[in-house]
């Protein structure tokens, strides 16, 4: 890449300050309204349940197209399309009849999934959008046409962006229960697309953000770091078993305690960087700490969440348990970011360093992320079979099928494998195509061009079972 190019494309992502909380909230609701939409219709039309082009095109519409066209040229008008998801769901679920009758199915699903992991729709539709927000922005953030409040901050305020790295964090410890087993080989992997990043990005003399994780270390190399952390402290509190939020709440304070003193965090944010890999890598190495309590707060609302799902019938007490948890951390958050109530510490939220803000910011958006997406798997479990009493699974009975999106799925399946490619694509049209400079049509072309590649390959990994899993 160019040097002088390169500079411009370094000073477009840098020194910048995000947006407020309600603009990222706005957007943050879009794939969530869109898939709302989406299983709604698809309940109602039952050609839209069977897997043809037709099919695909609409969802790919509605649970692709729509959030990309908020991170891009429908940003100004995201509130109202939020709203507009919202009404012509309600009406199709008030004034339509469903076209599934799943009063027949429980039954034989139960059977089905016996003796096997069950996976639940809630889960995939998050990880799943949050995986294709991802995937949409790396490559979006370097046109015009996507806004700089979505982009990552400099030092202090929130974006969308800044809730990625943290959101991984958070999901992965979320199913840890789940993949424990392969947590070595997983961290393996990770390390190794750290280093052939950091090779390729030397190499090309590709762009770099300095002051998002140091000049060598990225996020391949925090999430390996953070799970080795984990381990340790599991170790030390295994004898007086702690709740793994209390201890996660105790390490994001001890934290916040050291950047204060000792003038740490005036060093951390210090344009002046020494020789040594440390101070090369402050950044990344320290945060990693705030990652870790991340990754603690994920587990426990994973646990207590998994709990409620195997030991309560009624999917009302599993909703109770995670509106408590999107309270709590909200609660938390407020407190720490703001003065509530007469009290609060006024932390500003500060992805660089993994503060306390950020970690409640992150533990609390993706509680409500979650609560919600059960939300709408109530709300299609009640209509559409007449009571609240089951779990959506994503087995193969009818009713499950048509509130699935098989889309947003698809790059929950395919995880760390599609979010590769998207790094790849990135790469290659940032070193082919002067994205700077080119025009609104142009780069929505380009970015719904990539957005089909990237459905296609989930799709297919899906269908083959080829996956990787952050």
């Amino acid at each position: 890449m160019d040097t002088e190019y390169r500079a411009r494309k370094e000073a477009f992502v840098s020194d910048l300050s995000g947006g407020n909380i309600m603009e990222v909230g706005n957007v943050l609701l879009v794939p969530l309204t869109a898939i709302l939409l989406w299983t709604t219709l698809r309940t109602r039309c039952s050609f839209l349940l069977r897997y043809c082009f037709v099919s695909v095109l609409v969802e790919f519409v509605f649970t692709v197209g729509t959030p990309l066209g908020a991170l891009t040229v429908c940003y100004p008008f995201v509130p109202a399309l939020n709203i507009g998801l919202v009404l012509c769901s309600a009406f199709l679920l008030l004034c339509v009849t469903p076209s599934i009758d799943g009063s027949h199915t429980s039954t034989q699903s139960s059977k089905q999934g016996a003796g096997r992991q069950q996976h639940y729709l809630f889960i995939s539709h998050h990880r799943g959008a949050l995986m294709l927000l991802v995937c949409l922005s790396i490559l979006a953030v370097d046109f015009q046409v996507f806004p700089r409040s979505l982009a990552k901050v400099e030092n202090w305020g929130i974006s969308v962006m800044d809730l990625f790295a943290g959101s991984f964090v958070f999901s992965s410890g979320f199913i840890s229960h789940k993949s424990s087993r392969n947590a070595a080989k997983r961290s393996f992997y990770l390390t190794l697309c750290g280093l052939l990043r950091l090779a390729a990005m030397n190499l090309l003399n590709y762009q770099q953000h300095t002051s998002e994780y140091g000049v060598h270390w990225n996020l391949f190399f925090t999430i390996p770091a953070l799970t080795a952390m984990v381990n340790i402290v599991d170790c030390i509190t295994a004898a007086v078993r702690l709740p793994d939020e209390a201890v996660a709440v105790a390490t994001v304070v001890a934290s916040e305690i050291c950047l204060r003193s000792r003038g740490l965090q005036e060093n951390l944010l210090s344009l002046d960087r020494g020789t040594g890999f440390i101070s090369l890598n402050r950044e990344g190495l320290f945060s990693t700490v705030g990652y870790a309590a991340i990754y603690l707060i994920g587990r426990g609302v994973g646990s207590h969440t998994f709990m409620l799902l195997s030991s309560q019938n009624r999917s009302n007490i599993v909703l109770s348990g995670l509106a408590t948890q999107a309270f709590l951390w909200a609660g938390c958050f407020a407190l720490a970011s703001t003065e509530a109530v007469g009290f609060g510490w006024q932390i500003p939220v500060s992805r660089r360093l993994a503060n306390i803000s950020y970690v409640f910011w992150v533990a609390a958006v993706n509680s409500v992320w979650l609560f919600l997406y059960y939300f709408i798997d109530w709300v299609h479990t009640t209509a559409g079979q007449g009571s609240g009493n089951r779990h959506m699974r994503s087995d193969d009975n009818p009713v499950t099928k048509s509130v699935r999106s098989d889309i947003i799925s698809a790059f929950n399946e395919a995880g760390l494998a599609v979010y590769l490619i998207a790094n790849l694509i990135t790469g290659g049209v940032n070193l082919a195509v002067n994205t700077l400079d080119m025009s609104g049509s142009s780069s929505m072309a380009l970015l719904v061009s990539y957005a089909i590649v990237l459905t296609a390959v989930a799709l297919d990994l899906r269908s083959s079972e080829r996956k990787l899993r952050v």
